[in-house]
């Protein structure tokens, strides 16, 4: 009667707005009566669910893994980077995984170089501070890679590199950067015996031109190669000769000069004013003799012999032009002076021939 009771009570409250009543409820209360009783508690199938479910309460189905966004594969984890990873999160990387697969799935673009990714990158940059990458002509930057001195082939490559975003930034490296006379030496030591020619001028440029150095020109460039010639070819200590000759030190220079030719004439050809390219001759040749230890007298005879010997291993350098330099030398040695009026000589000469074939 008491069940009843509690039953009709809850039934008045629900109809008087006070609780609402259903035959759920119902059950419940009796159930939670009967709670102190042990057989209640084991025997009464009302005693385990206290009611049945409301939609509400359902369990929520499992969401469906995010669509894995779009552009590269995650990068694969290892197996304790998975282990510690929650099912849910393990599901959204193999969806990513699985949606990146095609680019995954690509080809890698073809190793470079440390020196090759330093030039792209450097021509890159180069060509994004000439034409600032905003509206410019693909055919327009293909130009200034190519009046750059790289090859239609090479300016495609780094042309190819700047369109798809490739190599932006020059990698970090605790190693100072090389000097450009370093870098010159270090490209030529790579040379070996090979005698220089046009694809040697195109690799200059593409090696050591945009190695951190992008900016230099071909003065800079003839310089140090002139300078690293003459260095090398009087080293040995033939400058302590005692009544050196200038023809012993033209002797000892033409080989190397001869083999670099192509390259001198090529970066020589490319400097417009006459007075700078000479002096660059001049002046080059001399850092490279003074850097060797000698006496003054015996540097003075090695200059004079190394133009003798620049004279006969190339084509672009007038007469002309050496006597221009060297008339602008000071102070002015004897054995300079009896260069000057071998070269007047031979210029007379040459204009003589020249009448006379009229």
């Amino acid at each position: 009667m008491a069940a009843n009771g509690d039953k009709l009570s809850v039934e008045y409250l629900s109809r008087i707005g006070v609780a609402e009543w259903s035959s759920e409820s119902a059950a419940a209360s009796s159930s939670t009566e009967a709670c102190g009783s042990s057989k209640a508690a084991k025997g009464s199938p009302k005693a385990a669910p206290k009611s049945v479910a409301s939609p509400k309460a359902q369990p929520k189905s499992a969401p469906k893994a995010a669509a894995a966004p779009a552009g590269p594969p995650p990068e694969e984890k290892t197996k304790e980077e998975l282990a510690k990873m929650t099912k849910e999160e393990r599901t959204a990387y193999y969806a990513a995984r699985r949606a990146g697969g095609e680019q995954a799935a690509a080809p890698k673009a073809v190793q470079m170089s440390k020196a090759d990714r330093r030039a792209m990158q450097e021509a890159q940059r180069k060509v994004k501070d000439d034409k600032k990458m905003e509206g410019a002509d693909a055919a327009e930057m293909l130009e200034e890679l190519k009046l750059q001195g790289l090859t239609e082939e090479q300016a495609k490559e780094v042309l190819a590199h700047i369109e798809n975003g490739e190599v932006e930034e020059e990698e970090e490296s605790d190693d100072e950067p090389l000097s450009l006379l370093a870098s010159v030496k270090e490209w030529m030591d790579e040379q070996g015996t090979k005698v220089a020619d046009k694809e040697s001028l195109r690799d200059f440029n593409l090696k050591v031109r945009f190695q951190g150095h992008v900016e230099t020109t071909p003065p800079d460039h003839l310089a140090c190669m002139l300078r690293i010639i003459t260095t090398g070819a009087l080293e040995s200590g033939d400058l302590k000769a005692p009544k050196l000759q200038p023809t012993v030190v033209a002797k000892k220079a033409g080989p190397t000069l001869e083999r670099w030719s192509f390259m001198i004439d090529g970066l020589y050809s490319k400097i417009d004013d006459v007075l700078e390219s000479v002096d660059v001759v001049i002046g080059s040749l001399r850092e490279g003799i003074d850097s060797v230890e000698a006496p003054e007298t015996a540097k003075d005879t090695a200059l004079v012999g190394c133009l003798m010997a620049l004279r006969d291993s190339t084509d672009d350098i007038e007469d002309e032009d050496l006597l221009t330099g060297c008339k602008r030398l000071d102070p002015m040695t004897k054995v300079m002076e009896k260069f000057i009026e071998f070269l007047e000589d031979e210029l007379e000469d040459s204009d003589e021939d020249g009448s006379g074939e009229d």
